[in-house]
């Protein structure tokens, strides 16, 4: 077994490992979702406490207390790829020395202008009319890897300029 750690094949893996473990994008990606792990655990701290409470009988799903604990649970993973969008690039400006947290907000606002599109609906009912707002449908875990590349492509965009 330990000829094949040492075969040819194995240290070029070696290698490859290295120059990627080396690479600035990568490095800003691990941190960013680094930080961003303070507020899951916020929000799942909340969301355990709501459902002990539930499964103890203290509250139920339907009272407002179950809602208020839900808030949080639902701010943390219902935004979470704005989130990921801005640590990782303030992580990624930060390494290539820019003003971080400008590259933050401008990865925000990019990935937002791609992933939560304006849209109109008409409103059924009584009050009829149209509602104009904001699809927030890609916020959530779904929209995560297009906010990795949105913020790396914008602060590499913004590095170049």
């Amino acid at each position: 077994m330990a000829n094949f750690y040492e075969s040819k094949p194995m240290q070029w893996v070696k290698k490859a490992g290295e120059k990627v473990v080396g690479n600035k994008g990568i490095q800003a990606i691990s941190s960013g979702m680094m930080m961003v792990m303070g507020v899951i655990l916020l929000g799942a701290v909340f969301q355990l406490l709501a459902v002990i409470l539930q499964t103890i009988g203290i509250i139920d799903q339907s009272s407002g207390i179950y809602s208020a604990l839900m808030v949080p649970y639902k701010v943390s993973m219902g935004f979470i790829s704005l989130y990921v969008a801005f640590t990782i690039a303030y992580s990624y400006a930060k390494s290539l020395k820019m003003q971080a947290l400008m590259a933050g907000l401008n990865s925000i606002l990019i990935f937002l202008i791609a992933a939560a599109p304006i849209k109109t609906v008409d409103l059924a009912g009584e009050a009829g009319g149209t509602f104009t707002g904001m699809d927030t449908m890609a916020l959530d875990a779904k929209g995560m890897f297009v906010a990795i590349i949105v913020a790396l492509t914008s602060v590499q965009l913004t590095h170049f300029f």
